[in-house]
């Protein structure tokens, strides 16, 4: 009994992929099996901009120490009045201006790329390259 069913299965696979035959020339498969060429290096969108930015940002150590003086220092038995927040806000918002600038220019090149005239090589039904 096992054996009818691993048959029948070998056969929709076969029936499948003599489907996909039929469909493509000998040179180029089908195309929609295969992702777009559009190039893509930019890092963010509008959404993600803000909660990657930030991550990244407390990757580094400098800026993790500042935000837990700055945290402290909000604290009731802090000693010292909650300052340390305002360069560390600078530096921020200083370093998301200077990713948000790159991040755009990435795009625009990305878009530039993507619009490229470029040269199609096709074949012709005998299957030689027109």
């Amino acid at each position: 009994m096992p054996n009818s069913h691993d048959d029948d299965k070998s056969q929709r696979v076969f029936n499948v992929l003599q489907k996909r035959q039929q469909k493509r020339s000998w040179c180029f498969p089908d195309p929609n099996l295969f992702s777009s060429n559009a190039i893509c290096t930019s890092k963010y969108n509008p959404v993600t901009f803000l909660p990657l930015n930030l991550f990244e940002q407390f990757h580094r150590l400098s800026n993790v120490y500042f935000l837990v003086i700055s945290v402290l220092q909000f604290l009731p038995i802090s000693p010292m009045s909650p300052t340390s927040w305002i360069p560390l806000s600078f530096v921020l918002v200083l370093n998301m201006v200077r990713e948000a600038i790159e991040d755009y220019s990435r795009a625009q090149m990305d878009k530039e790329i993507n619009n490229r005239v470029v040269h199609v090589v096709e074949c012709n039904e005998k299957g030689n390259i027109a």
